[in-house]
């Protein structure tokens, strides 16, 4: 299973990371390994936008490594 920490909700009036942080350290405190980060961008102006925000809270809760896929393979990326 991969989770995906989207960044778009940080722009509306919600202003909180999705999945909010509590479901992000349940699924760390669940064994989940795989993480991986989204704009959710549909411009060039939102490409990456919040993702020093998104990655401050996911080593607040307890996520090491984000996950990227190149040819089927899942790849861990140490979270420094």
């Amino acid at each position: 299973m991969v989770i995906e920490l989207n960044t778009s909700c940080l722009e509306i009036k919600c202003n909180e990371l999705f999945p909010h942080p509590t479901i992000l350290k349940w699924a760390v405190e669940m064994g989940i390994e795989h993480f991986t980060l989204s704009s959710d961008a549909h411009t060039a102006d939102t490409a990456g936008k919040h993702v020093k925000k998104a990655l401050e809270i996911a080593k607040a809760v307890g996520i090491t490594h984000l996950t990227s896929v190149k040819e089927r393979r899942k790849l861990k990326h140490t979270l420094k």
